[in-house]
């Protein structure tokens, strides 16, 4: 989930994709030893300094999914793919509202108590002053987001929805 999530922050607020020297910049702070592929050690090494605490079958399942030739280790081409399949995906409707979900799955709309039980959940620190000026431009000064601004945030069609909740 933390990962997901940051990763979804990182590219929503980016609106680029990342450039080819940005993914192999990326790709070498991962891969430690320099051999040109990632490991499963090094895999676990990047996610931890990430602040996830994943297990072992996690590594290996995050590994599995990476890995399209079977050989244990990610290379270039499949970290690429991955990234630019995450990049894709980010961007898409489904991806924005599932985003939004993880802050009130069951909300109309999200609120400051919204933002801090998520920030909570996954580990990083809380920032009302933050919280409080990002709610007040995506709602153009309400005290709460809706789907549709939270769609227009992101780039997607929507934003015009104003009612307060």
């Amino acid at each position: 989930l933390k990962l997901q999530f940051l990763y979804f922050i990182g590219v929503s607020q980016r609106k680029m994709p990342l450039s080819t020297q940005q993914i192999k910049e990326t790709f070498n702070l991962f891969d430690a030893d320099g051999s040109g592929a990632i490991d499963k050690e090094e895999l676990a090494l990047a996610c931890k300094g990430l602040g996830l605490s994943l297990d072992a079958v996690q590594i290996d399942e995050m590994l599995q999914k990476i890995d399209k030739d079977g050989n244990c280790i990610i290379d270039i081409d499949e970290f690429e793919r991955m990234i630019r399949a995450k990049e894709a995906d980010m961007g898409s409707e489904g991806e924005v509202k599932k985003a939004f979900n993880l802050f009130g799955e069951y909300a109309n709309a999200l609120n400051e108590e919204h933002f801090e039980r998520v920030a909570n959940e996954i580990g990083i620190k809380y920032d009302p002053e933050w919280t409080a000026l990002f709610i007040k431009e995506a709602s153009n000064g309400g005290p709460s987001v809706t789907l549709n601004q939270w769609y227009s945030v992101h780039g997607l069609p929507g934003g015009e929805d104003v009612e307060e909740f």
